[in-house]
C-alpha cells in the first residue's frame, strides 16, 4: 500500500511540474514584437508581414506592458489590408489543440471590413486544414483566442492575423499553447487523491 502512495505521490509531483510547462510554453518567437528584423525597425523578426502590416513603435503599444513595439495595420492612402504570420513546427504534434491569443485594439470609428485570426495547419509544407475567426476590436486593448485542434498528421501550424477593414488595428502580445490533454489532467487528479489518502492515513 505504502508502493502506491508513493506512486500516486510521484505522479501529483510531475503533474504539477509538467502542466504549468505545457500550459504556458508560448510556442511563438518575438511574442510581443519587441525583435526588429533584418528588415529594419518596421519589420518584426521571426514574422513575415505582408500589405500594410508592420512593426510599429506608436504609442498604443506603449500601453501593453511588454514593450513599446506591436504591428500595426495602416488603413492610409485606400490600402486596408495588411497581415503577419510566423510559421511553427516545433512542438507541433497532430490532434492536439491549441491556443491562438493576441491583444487588439483600433482606432475609433464604424469598421467597415473584418479582422481576423486564423491557424493553418501543414503536412510537410502541404495545407491540410485551417481555424479561422473574425474578431471585433474597439478602441481598447482586449485579448482575443482562437482555439484549433490539429489534424492528426499535421506538423506545422501558419499563425495569422490580419484585417481588410478600414480602421487601423493594432496587434500585440500574441501566444501560441497547446492545451493540456484530459490524460495529464486525470493523472494529476490521481495524484491529488493519493496525497490526501496519505494525509488522512497519517492522522489516523
Amino acid at each position: 500500500m505504502k508502493k502506491l502512495y508513493l506512486a500516486t505521490l510521484i505522479i501529483a509531483v510531475l503533474g504539477f511540474v509538467a502542466l504549468p510547462s505545457i500550459a504556458d510554453a508560448n510556442l511563438l518567437g518575438n511574442p510581443d514584437f519587441e525583435t526588429a528584423g533584418i528588415g529594419g525597425d518596421q519589420d518584426a523578426d521571426i514574422w513575415v508581414e505582408s500589405d500594410d502590416a508592420r512593426r510599429e513603435g506608436w504609442p498604443d503599444f506603449a500601453e501593453r506592458p511588454t514593450g513599446s513595439w506591436g504591428i500595426g495595420v495602416m488603413d492610409w492612402g485606400g490600402n486596408k489590408n495588411g497581415e503577419a504570420y510566423q510559421d511553427v513546427t516545433s512542438g507541433i504534434t497532430g490532434s492536439t489543440p491549441y491556443n491562438f491569443t493576441i491583444w487588439a485594439k483600433r482606432d475609433g470609428g464604424e469598421v467597415v471590413g473584418d479582422y481576423y485570426m486564423t491557424l493553418a495547419w501543414y503536412q510537410d509544407g502541404i495545407y491540410i486544414a485551417d481555424n479561422s475567426q473574425n474578431i471585433s476590436l474597439t478602441d481598447s486593448w482586449v485579448k482575443h483566442t482562437l482555439t484549433g485542434t490539429s489534424p492528426g498528421n499535421a506538423n506545422k501550424v501558419q499563425v495569422l492575423f490580419g484585417q481588410d477593414a478600414d480602421q487601423c488595428g493594432k496587434w500585440d502580445d500574441a501566444s501560441l499553447d497547446a492545451v493540456p490533454e484530459p490524460a495529464s489532467m486525470l493523472l494529476l487528479g490521481s495524484g491529488l487523491l493519493g496525497l490526501f489518502g496519505i494525509g488522512r492515513k497519517k492522522r489516523s
